[in-house]
């Protein structure tokens, strides 16, 4: 009886392996977003001889350590069903922070903004900004901020200092 009782503990725990995140694989972060049903973002996308112009998504992301990863980059946003899912970013697996997450219109205003933690309206988010995700080697990580339309509200109400965000039009 001993001697099968060891047989097993050896062989379970020689079968155990420790799972961590493999920093040198690339990852593909997904940000997506739902808005209320009278709300349809693609309704306002127009389209111009040239190009659809649609709404976009401005993020910022730092890595455990505070270094930048991404600064007030934009990302192209689509209609999928009732939610809004942004274009595919790679980024190196690890584990990363979300500090800005604002919804642009096709004119260049900010239409929905998450609210940084201690700010004037963090309170009605369960998730305010900043908070932590982790990108995994070789898988699709969904991003989920949650927005809350600005309407006339200051951008030190989200706690931004502004929603400082021009799109430039070139010239034909």
């Amino acid at each position: 009886f001993r001697i099968g009782f060891l047989f097993l503990a050896v062989v379970s725990l020689s079968s155990c392996e420790k799972k961590s995140i493999d920093n040198n694989g690339i990852g593909t972060a997904e940000f997506s977003i739902s808005v209320p049903d009278e709300v349809n973002l693609a309704k306002s996308a127009t389209t111009t001889d040239s190009a659809v112009v649609s709404f976009q998504i401005i993020i910022s992301v730092v890595d455990m350590g505070g270094n930048a990863v991404f600064t007030d980059k934009l990302i192209p946003l689509y209609t999928f069903g009732t939610s809004f899912i942004s274009e595919n970013v790679e980024i190196k697996a690890g584990e990363f922070k979300l500090t800005k997450f604002m919804v642009i219109n096709p004119s260049g205003a900010v239409v929905y903004a998450a609210p940084m933690a201690g700010s004037p309206l963090a309170y009605l988010t369960t998730r305010p900004l900043p908070f932590n995700f982790n990108i995994f080697p070789k898988q699709v990580t969904k991003i989920l901020p949650e927005v809350l339309p600005v309407g006339d509200q200051t951008p030190d109400k989200f706690g931004y200092a502004t929603f400082g965000v021009q799109i430039i039009k070139p010239l034909e």
